[in-house]
């Protein structure tokens, strides 16, 4: 049986059946239904083979569409159509942060000290509850940083947030 015989819709159709069963995945028994079963259907479901250009002959009512681009400005809704988005803002860290994660703390050096045991003597009632809650010096160092940023920028939201998330998680115990 010759291929220019057949209608377009089985030649396509036997070429993909071909692909599967003989190149992909050899199955030698799907190959021989696909002849012997598949084949004779397909053809008897299909009709026959359109001839010429003239459509009008056979069942269509007209040609087939065919896709065209328009002149005119484009109104379809397509993606490749619209501005790329632009990119987000790197992340920009706060001090203390040179690699991903939790910052370590820092050791505070003689000024620091100094500047933290102001705030401390300055907010001894506050601060009683908090410290005591606080284990080691590091946390205890990082209740004062925190404090004294607020202290310093109380219009800060970032540092207003740190401080009452501290004083919440104190209270909840």
């Amino acid at each position: 049986m010759a291929l220019d015989a057949l209608p377009p819709a089985v030649v396509d159709w036997l070429r993909w059946r071909y692909r599967r069963t003989q190149i992909d995945r050899p199955n030698s028994a799907s190959w021989y239904k696909a002849l012997t079963q598949d084949l004779q259907r397909r053809i008897e479901l299909a009709g026959p083979r359109p001839t010429g250009t003239d459509y009008s002959e056979h069942k269509f009512a007209s040609a087939p569409r065919t896709w065209a681009v328009s002149e005119t400005g484009t109104t379809s809704s397509s993606r490749r159509e619209l501005p790329d988005t632009p990119r987000a803002p790197k992340i920009v860290r706060g001090k203390g942060y040179t690699r991903p994660g939790r910052p370590r703390t820092q050791p505070a050096d003689e000024n620091e000290f100094d500047d933290l045991m102001r705030v401390y003597r300055q907010n001894t009632a506050v601060l009683e509850q908090i410290m005591s809650a606080a284990r080691g010096e590091a946390k205890q160092l990082a209740v004062l940083r925190t404090l004294r940023d607020y202290l310093a920028r109380p219009a800060d939201v970032e540092a207003c947030k740190r401080w009452l998330e501290l004083v919440e998680a104190v209270q909840v115990r």
